[in-house]
């Protein structure tokens, strides 16, 4: 058993979990999870984050090119874009490349576990592809109603942005860029993400 969002993450991006060329996923800073405030157990690939110590997290791409896509679905419902579009296209990802966010090195953000909000289970989803997501790349604009931009959080829309975001890539993961096409080439990682005082 799996809490909210992890559990809805991995149902919807079941198969590009499975992928045999996927990006990993890792994040620095934490500890491996036992169990939760409860004291019931977890699974054992989450990773508990202190409040306030800082952490990074590290993706290394497949052994193919790709476009990758960072998100970061918080406690409170926010969904963080953590890799933004620098230009009319989004930047293909060579393989075996390391893509590192939040470490505060080379001008990047340094990344800090804050306080929950809620029930204090956060989650980190990546997904690759062979060519862009539209579904994705339409949402990355400042009045998005799914997720948030890393540097600027707009007012949201109706519904609670991870519910939507989540649908998105249920979406994305079972139907065709075109009904004609064989399906998308994509694939996924997931992190659970534990909050503790």
């Amino acid at each position: 058993m799996r809490p909210w969002p992890v559990c809805e993450a991995l149902l919807n991006l079941k198969e590009p979990l499975r992928a045999p060329r996927r990006p990993t996923l890792s994040i620095v800073g934490g500890k491996p999870a036992r169990e939760d405030a409860r004291g019931r157990p977890v699974a054992s690939d989450a990773v508990v984050l202190k409040v306030a110590n800082p952490f990074s997290i590290r993706i290394a791409a497949s052994d193919v090119p790709s476009y990758l896509y960072a998100f970061y679905i918080e406690d409170d419902k926010t969904v963080v874009n953590l890799i933004l579009r620098r230009g009319p296209m989004r930047r293909q990802t060579m393989p075996g490349e390391q893509v590192v966010l939040g470490d505060g090195q080379q001008g990047r953000a340094t990344f800090r576990a804050t306080r929950p909000r809620g029930e204090s289970h956060e989650a980190v989803v990546v997904i690759a592809a062979r060519a862009p997501i539209q579904e994705l790349e339409d949402e990355e604009k400042p009045d998005s109603a799914i997720y948030y931009r890393v540097s600027a959080k707009s007012d949201r829309g109706a519904g609670p942005p991870d519910r939507l975001f989540l649908s998105l890539l249920r979406n994305i993961a079972l139907q065709r860029a075109e009904p004609n096409m064989l399906p998308r080439e994509i694939s996924a990682a997931v992190v659970h993400i534990k909050i503790e005082e």
